[in-house]
């Protein structure tokens, strides 16, 4: 049993309702074993954009006895893509995480730092740095676990994407 003050909730509670999937007691992260491969234009999310990759994605499970398996697209639509694992019949009995979450810390024309942390059971169990090199187009400090780097590549490629679309938006014209 964990002492009540022994975790700080990182980020903040969205509404019950968010993106259309009910979040009765948490925040938006990913599953840890969610490896995504494209993305999912036609996923009906609301505000995909604050998803926690930065957008919807297809992909397969990498939960230990699932691999590679398909997930549907109401799985990708209310799990895969948000939420805890907690709740996947595909989650192992005792995960060393089930959520994971990734904040853009600095961002130049030089280079990206990418935070993540790692969640087990609300609790953080795990954090670090990530970075990647835009001016040579690799990563010079990847994630040793394949999952959580395609995540972050994910999640990097979705926050490019909306910074580079919104420095080439031209302003309105005033009347």
């Amino acid at each position: 049993m964990r002492p009540e003050n022994s975790c700080v909730k990182v980020g903040l509670r969205p509404p019950d309702d968010y993106n259309g999937v009910s979040f009765a007691n948490g925040v938006l992260v990913a599953c840890p074993y969610f490896m995504p491969s494209e993305k999912f234009a036609d996923g009906a999310w609301i505000h995909p954009a604050r998803l926690p990759l930065g957008g919807g994605w297809r992909g397969y499970c990498t939960a230990p006895g699932h691999e590679g398996e398909l997930p549907s697209d109401e799985e990708l639509h209310h799990a895969c893509n948000l939420g805890y694992a907690a709740k996947c019949p595909r989650r192992p009995v005792d995960p060393s995480s089930d959520s994971v979450r990734f904040v853009v810390t600095r961002n130049s024309e030089q280079r990206v730092l990418l935070g993540y942390a790692l969640e087990k059971d609300h609790v953080p169990c795990g954090h670090g740095t990530l970075e990647f090199d835009a001016a040579e187009d690799r990563w010079t400090t990847p994630h040793a676990d394949e999952r959580i780097q395609k995540m972050a590549e994910c999640y990097l490629s979705s926050y490019m994407l909306r910074r580079n679309c919104a420095a080439t938006v031209e302003p309105l014209e005033q009347p």
